[in-house]
């Protein structure tokens, strides 16, 4: 798979397993909540009141995102709005960001204004525009929110081979759609599995 084609199968799969009777939302995330720090990169703002300043450390938790996620979840959208076909390779860099980052980042805005606002990850120069304010998650298993900032995977495949672990909201028991979902996978690669399905 290359950067195109991951990016690709990973909305089609969102896709499929969503046509799953009993499943009402899918998506991926490269590291799930409540599963430990993982990718904490640095942060720069570089618009609103703390232009051209470094979050402090810790830095912020980024995490690589596809389909519905943050619906499979129930991150609730506060402002602005989350991926869509619109975030492809051709469109310019974007992120969403937790509640509390945008917080820490654009103090005493209304999280409407933080929409439209810029942040750098990893470099100052890496630029991405705000279009979404999302409910904070946790990274600990103790409940601590966390800062978080998202990509989305239609923009960023090409950055590394992500793994990305599917989340499904369903409304019928997990065993009962275990194989419909395998079926899904098989349909789209034979050569693939689901693995650890749970």
């Amino acid at each position: 798979y290359d950067a195109a084609r991951r990016a690709r199968f990973h909305e089609d799969l969102a896709q499929a397993l969503t046509a799953i009777p009993g499943i009402t939302a899918a998506g991926g995330t490269s590291r799930l909540p409540s599963s430990g720090s993982f990718h904490p990169w640095p942060l720069y703002v570089q618009t609103g009141p703390l232009a051209d300043t470094r979050i402090p450390q810790p830095d912020p938790e980024h995490r690589t995102v596809s389909g519905e996620f943050f619906k499979a979840l129930s991150i609730p959208v506060l402002a602005g709005r989350t991926f869509d076909q619109r975030d492809d390779l051709n469109a310019p860099m974007r992120a969403v960001i937790s509640a509390n980052l945008a917080r820490m980042a654009f103090p005493g805005m209304p999280l409407d204004d933080v929409i439209g606002q810029r942040i750098g990850v990893l470099v100052r120069r890496n630029t991405r525009e705000i279009i979404g304010v999302v409910g904070d998650a946790t990274t600990d298993v103790y409940g601590k929110p966390t800062a978080a900032v998202y990509s989305s995977h239609r923009q960023f495949a090409g950055n590394r081979n992500w793994a990305l672990t599917q989340v499904v909201a369903s409304d019928v028991p997990s065993e009962s759609i275990f194989p419909a979902v395998r079926a899904a996978v098989a349909a789209m690669d034979p050569e693939l599995v689901v693995h650890r399905a749970g």
